[in-house]
C-alpha cells in the first residue's frame, strides 16, 4: 500500500506538484473524470492526458483532495499466494509448538529501509488452535522518492494449518518483495522450531512447487490443468489471454517452429491462445518452456458474478532463481457484474476468490502428481 508522505497533511498540492500524483496507475481515469464533472467541467477523452492538464489548473478543496487521496492511499498492490505443505509428527497443536521469540524485526536484514509495524504474532482463526495466521504490515522509506509516496506500507499475511493428523500447510500472502522476504524468513524460522522441538522430522522439507519439478511437457500439462481443464461450481473456464515461454535451446525445435530460437522470451498475448498448434499438439511441448499463463474465468460465489483474469507462473524463473522458481497465483483483473460495488468489497471478493482458487489449485496439483506417479510406471 502507497502512503502520502506525513508532510501531505501540512499542504494541498496544486500546479505541476500535483501532476506527479494523479499520473500514478493507483488513481484511475474514472476517478479524475468524476472529480471534474463535479466541478462542471466535462471531457471528451477521459484519459489522463487529456485530463491532468484541467486539474493541474485547479485549486482543489481539502475535500476534493482528501477524496484522491484515499483513493491512493488504500488501493493495495495485488495480494499473491504461494502454498506449500509439510509432514507434522507430533501430537501438540501448532499453537503449542509455536516458538516463543517470534520478533518479526529481528528478521529484517540490518541497515533495511524496512520496518514491521506493531508487533505481529500468530492468533487462532475461530479459537482452533491448529489454525493460525500471522497478519503484519512494513514500512518502507524510499527518500530518492517524490514527496507522495516516499513511505510505502505493505501487508503480508502468513497462515498456518494443520490439514491432517501428520500434515500441515502454509499459505503465504505478499503484495510486495519485501513481504515476500519477511514471509519467507518467518516460514523458515517457525519451521526450525518446530524441527527443534521434534514435530518435524529434521530431514523433511516444504513440498513447494517448483519450476524444475516439471519437465517441458509436463509444465505444459498442469498449466493447461489450471486453465482450460479448471472448472467447478465457481469458476468456469473462458479464455488463456497471455502466455509467456522461450524455446528451449536444448533441444531442436522442428522446422515449422524454427522461427522461435533467435527469441530470449517470448509474451503471446491475445485470445484462444491455447489452441495455437505449438501449444495445443504435444510432439511440440518438449522443445517450448512455459512458465507463465495468465487465464479468464467466469465466476460466481455468493450470489456475486462476473469474469476475472488470474496469473499462474513461476514469475521468478526469469529473475535470479530460474529453475528454484516457486509457484504463485495472484489475481490481475477483477470485473463483477455489479459495477457500482466499493473498492472495500472488491478487495474482499479478489481475497475469498483467490482462496477458492488455491483450494482449487491444490486440488489439481495433487490429481496431477498421481497423473506423473502413473506416467513413470508406465
Amino acid at each position: 500500500m502507497i502512503n502520502i508522505e506525513h508532510k501531505i497533511e501540512q499542504f494541498i498540492p496544486f500546479g505541476e506538484l500535483i501532476r506527479g500524483f494523479a499520473n500514478q496507475p493507483l488513481l484511475t481515469n474514472r476517478e479524475l473524470n468524476l472529480m471534474l464533472r463535479q466541478r462542471g467541467i466535462f471531457i471528451n477523452n477521459i484519459e489522463k492526458e487529456s485530463m491532468i492538464p484541467t486539474l493541474i489548473s485547479l485549486l482543489l478543496s481539502p475535500k476534493e483532495f482528501d477524496i484522491l487521496r484515499d483513493s491512493f492511499n488504500t488501493r493495495e498492490d495485488k495480494p499473491k499466494r504461494l502454498s506449500s505443505t509439510i509432514e507434522w509428527n507430533n501430537p501438540e497443536t501448532l499453537l503449542q509448538s509455536l516458538p516463543r521469540d517470534l520478533n518479526l524485526n529481528q528478521l529484517i536484514t540490518k541497515n533495511s529501509n524496512v520496518k514491521v509495524l506493531g508487533v505481529p504474532r500468530f492468533v487462532p482463526i475461530n479459537n482452533n488452535a491448529d489454525n493460525l495466521i500471522c497478519e503484519f504490515e512494513i514500512e518502507r522509506n524510499d527518500i530518492n522518492k517524490c514527496w507522495y509516496e516516499q513511505t510505502n506500507k505493505f501487508k503480508g499475511t502468513i497462515i498456518l494449518h494443520k490439514t491432517n493428523v501428520n500434515q500441515i500447510s502454509l499459505k503465504i500472502t505478499h503484495t510486495a518483495i519485501e513481504t515476500k522476504t519477511l514471509a519467507e524468513a518467518i516460514s523458515k524460522k517457525v519451521i526450525q522450531s518446530f524441527k527443534d522441538k521434534k514435530c518435524i522430522q529434521l530431514d523433511k522439507e516444504l513440498d513447494k512447487i517448483i519450476f524444475n519439478d516439471f519437465s517441458n511437457e509436463d509444465r505444459i500439462v498442469f498449466f493447461n490443468r489450471l486453465s482450460t481443464r479448471c472448472t467447478n461450481h465457481i469458476f468456469e473456464f473462458n479464455d488463456i489471454t497471455d502466455i509467456e515461454f522461450k524455446p528451449d535451446d536444448s533441444e531442436e525445435l522442428p522446422t515449422d517452429i524454427d522461427w522461435l530460437k533467435k527469441k530470449k522470451e517470448i509474451i503471446m498475448k491475445g485470445t484462444d491462445l491455447h489452441n495455437t498448434f505449438f501449444f495445443k499438439e504435444r510432439q511440440y511441448h518438449k522443445c517450448l518452456v512455459t512458465w507463465a499463463y495468465e487465464v479468464k474465468f467466469n465466476y460466481s460465489l455468493v450470489n456475486q458474478t462476473g469474469s476475472c483474469v488470474f496469473y499462474f507462473g513461476f514469475p521468478d524463473f526469469t529473475l535470479k532463481k530460474k529453475g528454484n522458481a516457486e509457484f504463485e497465483m495472484n489475481i490481475l483483473r477483477l470485473n463483477p457484474s455489479d459495477h457500482k460495488i466499493e473498492n472495500r468489497e472488491k478487495s474482499k471478493l479478489e481475497s475469498k476468490l483467490l482462496d477458492e482458487m488455491d483450494k482449487l489449485k491444490n486440488e489439481v496439483y495433487m490429481s496431477f502428481k498421481e497423473y506423473l506417479k502413473k506416467k513413470l510406471i508406465n
